[in-house]
């Protein structure tokens, strides 16, 4: 049974055509009345009004349906990327701890040792600008199912792997990548990424659902990432089975978070690095951090955030807008150009089978964009 929220009177549209708005909403919605979405989450903002915040489906769908609301806690996936990770690098930046051009291998000394061994290329030389554009030659990942492995065995095996290209030439997505980013946290901080980010970005901002290992009192409140049928197994356990080998915290995933959460990060890039008085970064950290970074053209990505690669799902939304998606079927996307920004999370993963979100996620940018009254 398709459960659903209302909105409340003060959650009218600002700057959309509340038609239009619900069209937008639709596309969401038809998945999950189907079942292809077991659940979803929507949230949508401009000129820093809420105009839509609902939750819709089951957040448990088997063995028996549990439904979701406003408050389910949801698995971010690759969000952890943006909203944990990229954020604290271009903290370090901003506080003068670390530049963009600085390289990996001063900092995590696997990297200096393989850039002696021939075959390895250019290791020693890869920068944080590189990790930060998914340029930096790795792999995508690797295979850490069923494991447990420390961050300093991943990093070691991460300054081994495999060179798929020469560095700083072409765009390949990795989480090896913000993996290593993590670790860079750690090690010029001296603090571990969870705890830093709940110092430096979530608390701030009073994320208070947001976090890595979430306490068990809170695991109820999670939407299920389960492939199992017979039980929820995985609520409150990160479903990226690398971040689950690490323990829980890794700077490609591992993040938990709701829409309301995930809203106030938004709000605060949108804001130019602040919202209601809390200051995050500085306005010209923020707009380095979402402007074109690449260390060549095309395959566009800022320091952390995707601009016009082919993972983008910007719809129509402006071209400049930008955000991130994550592989257990979440996203964000902001449009500094109209004041907008939406969320979206879910947990297509529980799906069965697992659902493709990505055309959903076009579809409702690109009726969000229309649904603009100017």
């Amino acid at each position: 049974m398709l459960q659903m929220e209302s909105l409340s009177q003060r959650d009218r549209p600002v700057g959309f055509d509340e038609r239009l708005i619900d069209i937008a909403v639709e596309h969401v919605k038809r998945p999950v009345s189907t079942g292809e979405i077991p659940c979803a989450a929507i949230s949508i903002y401009r000129h820093d009004q809420c105009a839509v915040a609902l939750a819709i489906g089951n957040k448990v769908a088997r063995p028996r349906p549990i439904a979701a609301d406003v408050s389910t806690i949801f698995d971010m996936a690759s969000l952890t990327k943006v909203i944990a990770t990229a954020t604290a690098i271009n903290i370090l930046f901003e506080r003068g701890m670390l530049a963009p051009e600085t390289e990996v291998g001063r900092i995590l000394p696997a990297f200096a040792r393989q850039a002696l061994i021939a075959g390895y290329g250019d290791r020693g030389k890869i920068t944080i600008r590189h990790l930060l554009t998914h340029c930096a030659g790795f792999p995508a990942g690797g295979n850490y199912r069923g494991k447990q492995i420390s961050l300093g065995m991943i990093v070691d095996d991460i300054a081994r792997s495999r060179v798929m290209y020469p560095l700083g030439t072409k765009f390949l997505y990795s989480d090896f990548s913000f993996i290593t980013l993590g670790a860079v946290v750690t090690t010029i901080t001296g603090q571990t990424l969870d705890r830093f980010c709940a110092d430096a970005i979530f608390t701030p901002l009073g994320m208070t659902d947001t976090g890595f290992n979430l306490p068990s009192v809170k695991h109820s409140r999670c939407a299920s990432t389960a492939a199992e049928n017979n039980a929820p197994v995985n609520q409150g356990f990160v479903h990226d089975p690398t971040a689950l080998a690490l323990g829980g915290v890794a700077g490609h995933a591992g993040l938990f978070s709701t829409i309301h959460d995930v809203s106030k990060w938004c709000r605060m890039m949108l804001g130019g690095g602040m919202i209601d008085g809390v200051r995050i970064m500085r306005r010209g950290t923020v707009a380095r951090m979402t402007s074109p970074q690449s260390p060549f053209l095309c395959e566009e990505r800022g320091f952390g955030v995707d601009i016009a690669s082919d993972y983008n799902v910007r719809g129509e939304l402006t071209v400049g807008s930008y955000g991130h998606t994550g592989f257990t079927g979440t996203s964000v996307w902001l449009d500094p150009a109209n004041d907008l920004f939406v969320v979206l999370l879910t947990n297509g993963v529980h799906g069965k089978p697992p659902a493709k979100v990505t055309a959903v996620r076009r579809r409702l940018h690109a009726a969000v964009s229309r649904a603009r009254t100017d």
